[in-house]
């Protein structure tokens, strides 16, 4: 974890004091002593939360930076950089062109030809009464 616990209880005694000043106009003073400690254990315990999130992180940069620094040690490796750049410009359109000799867009551009839609002949009404009736009766 990140730090020590004198930071929950830091943040802690600030927000008591806070909640506790805030809201003792509005409030009986029972009613703001509670609601004021309700604040400062809440918030010890997510203060707790956030410095293991930091130690998290921090001892994961600091493994990074050990590991590079022995990578460094051993020699130079081809993928070194690998990783490190990203590239967030878009191609220009007209190089892309040049190099093809085709235009990609002409290319590979076909239409879509979907199927037709059959739809079912709709079943005579003389039929369906018949075939109910036929059922009714077994």
């Amino acid at each position: 974890m990140a730090g020590t616990i004198r930071w929950n209880f830091i943040v802690g005694a600030v927000s008591f004091v806070l909640t506790f000043l805030l809201s003792l106009s509005s409030n009986v003073w029972l009613t703001t002593l509670l609601r004021s400690i309700y604040s400062f254990v809440i918030l010890f315990v997510v203060t707790f939360g956030f410095r293991f999130i930091m130690g998290l992180l921090l001892s994961a940069n600091s493994t990074t930076v050990n590991e590079t620094a022995a990578a460094a040690a051993e020699g130079p490796s081809p993928n070194k950089n690998l990783g490190q750049h990203l590239d967030l410009t878009t191609p220009d359109e007209t190089a892309q062109k040049a190099a093809d000799g085709v235009d990609r867009e002409e290319a590979e551009f076909a239409p879509l030809l979907p199927t037709k839609l059959v739809t079912r002949k709709q079943p005579d009404t003389e039929q369906s009464v018949r075939a109910l009736r036929q059922m009714s009766e077994e």
